[in-house]
């Protein structure tokens, strides 16, 4: 009988949420696989899925550590006959102070016990202590190809602005990682001609730093930028001297990201395989 794996993660315009789903990369031949999106409303259909009460669950990538109440009343009524994992997923509390975003008024920070159902927890954020099971697993979307092309400089700072939130307002050239208005290649391309990399979205600094650019962000809104391995420097009213103080990862890094991701992609078929 073939087993079923459900792969959950945010989807829609956004660029991010929608390359951070292992399943667009690796083979997972002999499995019936199934995507849902991480929403609400998915939560109270799950019980009429077949299989699912039998199946393996990969959460991830994407800020889902610990966003919403939802999300924790979803773990906590979990069966406890499936195997779940996170791929890539990490912590995206919000900073309201810079950002107008509407939180739910039960949001809770999860704790060790909301994970319990879970086998293993790659987590993107890279932290000094992880707790039983959790290791750093960067997000999968460094598996993207067009990542590793070679591009030549064609200006020297570009915006990347998120697909909504935290605008940047600075007269430079600009792209968003909404995919309703660029695709994936238009987004790559666009960071790999830039030298800087101004932006308000994780994923445009993640793959700023993935090719070696220098990244600045506009404004620490949320705390996924607080535990990026190579922190992106915070935009502030003097460009040129950020430029010259920010972190620029080593030439090794998509490498090493890919690596990982490889790695534990091996980890969960053996479990998944046995």
């Amino acid at each position: 009988m073939r087993k079923t794996i459900f792969f959950f993660n945010n989807i829609g315009d956004n660029a991010g949420d929608y390359y951070c789903s292992p399943k667009l990369y690796y083979n997972f031949d002999g499995f019936d696989v199934i995507h849902r999106t991480l929403n609400p409303t998915i939560f109270n259909t799950l019980k009429d899925e077949p299989n699912f009460n039998s199946s393996y669950v990969i959460f991830g990538g994407g800020g889902i550590i610990d966003t919403n109440s939802d999300i924790k009343t979803f773990y906590d009524t979990l069966p406890k006959t499936n195997i779940y994992f996170h791929w890539g997923s990490g912590s995206n509390r919000i900073n309201l102070n810079q950002v107008n975003w509407k939180i739910n008024d039960k949001e809770i920070k999860f704790v060790d016990s909301d994970f319990e159902n879970f086998k293993l927890i790659g987590r993107r954020d890279y932290i000094e202590k992880y707790k039983q099971n959790h290791s750093y697993v960067p997000c999968v979307s460094c598996k993207l190809p067009q990542l590793k092309k070679k591009y030549i400089n064609q200006r020297r700072i570009g915006i990347v602005q998120h697909a909504w939130l935290k605008q940047i307002n600075l007269n430079y050239p600009t792209i968003n990682m909404n995919l309703s208005n660029y695709d994936i290649d238009n987004i790559i391309k666009f960071i790999g001609e830039s030298e800087i990399i101004i932006t308000g979205s994780f994923h445009g600094a993640y793959f700023g730093l993935l090719m070696g650019k220098t990244v600045l962000i506009n404004g620490n809104w949320s705390s996924k930028f607080d535990t990026f391995k190579y922190k992106p420097t915070l935009l502030t009213n003097d460009i040129e001297k950020d430029i010259v103080e920010a972190n620029i990862a080593p030439n090794n890094y998509l490498d090493e990201c890919i690596e990982l991701n490889d790695n534990f992609y091996k980890k969960i078929l053996t479990i998944i395989s046995e």
